[in-house]
Order: structure tokens, then C-alpha cells, then sequence
């Protein structure tokens, strides 16, 4: 079996290039001295 590698539409590399992408990861692993690490991670995300 044949396979060839997968081709970008036109102008993604221009688009690519044009834009910025930003990723923010944050979890509460203490709480006002409290380690937060064993809540489920929704009562963290509420917490904060």
C-alpha cells in the first residue's frame, strides 16, 4: 500500500505565518498553604 504524505490547501503556509497561536495552561496546586493536588480538577478550576 501506497500512502503519500498529507498536502496543505493553498495559503495555509502564508496564514500560518500571518497569525500567532498562544496556549495558557494553569492548575492550583496550593491554596492559601493547602495542597490543592488531590481535589477533583473542577474544584480546583472553581477555586482559582
Amino acid at each position: 500500500m501506497k500512502t503519500t504524505p498529507p498536502t496543505r490547501p493553498p495559503g495555509a503556509a502564508r496564514a500560518a505565518g500571518a497569525s500567532l497561536a498562544h496556549f495558557l495552561a494553569f492548575d492550583m496546586l496550593r491554596l492559601s498553604g493547602t495542597e490543592t493536588t488531590g481535589w477533583p480538577y473542577r474544584r480546583r478550576g472553581a477555586a482559582s
